[in-house]
């Protein structure tokens, strides 16, 4: 959280073009939104599982990082007007959608909101994949993808979780509330990518379909980077503003790191 807050604080003064991450998590953590307090999860059951918890700096509910890919997008923000933070979200919806129809598994059109699995009864007012919102990417199974924005000084970032091997239902664990209601509901309104298309995702030929359509929907190239050692540096500073309770070990793994050429 800390490589994205700084991804989109340098972005934002206009020290780097747009820059995409893709990550995953070790160990397994729970990210709460930007507003959401502490103990919107059982801290004790994170503890006792060897969960972190953080903070993300987009908005958003809580979600369970494990068996995930994650994804950030930091974009120079010359307008932050309602219709381009919708378009933002829109086009990277697309994105998921398309790259993940390339590898053979459909899904829904994110556009449309009434064909996203419906949620009769809300099962936890906090949880990201208990929200139906448009832009939100699906299978007939459920909900597989989800996503939070805020706009910063200059800039706008958004956050996604695609889920691959992720059991939706496990976060109820650390949830205040019947458990096993969320769990089992969680788990009809939401899938992973591996139990809809019934077999194992090569997670090496998604980033590259990811990385090209993330180019064509936001008319962008991108180039394979790494961190410098003086950004590890700004980023170590921060890491404590957004941790809540977390182990000393590196918390996201970078995959891959993309950024337009300066």
């Amino acid at each position: 959280m800390a490589a994205d807050a700084y991804t989109a604080s340098i972005v934002g003064e206009g020290g780097a073009p747009s820059v995409v991450r893709f990550y995953t998590w070790s160990p397994p953590a729970v990210s709460l939104g930007y507003h959401q307090p502490p103990n919107a999860v059982n801290l004790d059951a994170c503890r006792k599982l060897n969960w972190d918890v953080v903070r993300r700096p987009t908005g958003g509910r809580a979600l369970l990082h494990k068996g995930d890919l994650c994804y950030s997008v930091a974009i120079p923000a010359e307008t932050s007007n309602l219709n381009t933070l919708r378009n933002l979200y829109q086009q990277i919806a697309l994105a998921i959608r398309d790259a993940v129809q390339a590898m053979g598994i459909l899904t829904k059109d994110p556009t449309d909101l009434s064909r996203l699995p419906k949620s009769d009864v809300k099962l936890h007012a906090g949880l990201c994949l208990d929200s139906r919102v448009r832009g939100e990417v699906a299978t007939d199974s459920g909900k597989f993808a989800a996503a939070a924005q805020r706009v910063f000084q200059g800039s706008i970032l958004q956050h996604g979780s695609i889920l691959i091997d992720s059991d939706p239902g496990e976060i109820a664990q650390v949830i205040h509330g019947d458990r096993r209601t969320i769990a089992a509901g969680l788990r009809a309104r939401a899938c992973s990518l591996e139990k809809a298309a019934g077999h194992t995702i090569a997670m090496n030929e998604l980033i590259a379909n990811l990385v090209n359509e993330f180019s064509q929907r936001l008319e962008m190239e991108f180039q394979q980077s790494a961190w410098t050692e003086e950004e590890l540096t700004q980023i170590a500073r921060l890491k404590g503003d957004w941790a809540i309770m977390s182990s000393d070990s590196n918390l996201d793994e970078v995959v891959s790191h993309v950024k337009q050429p300066a």
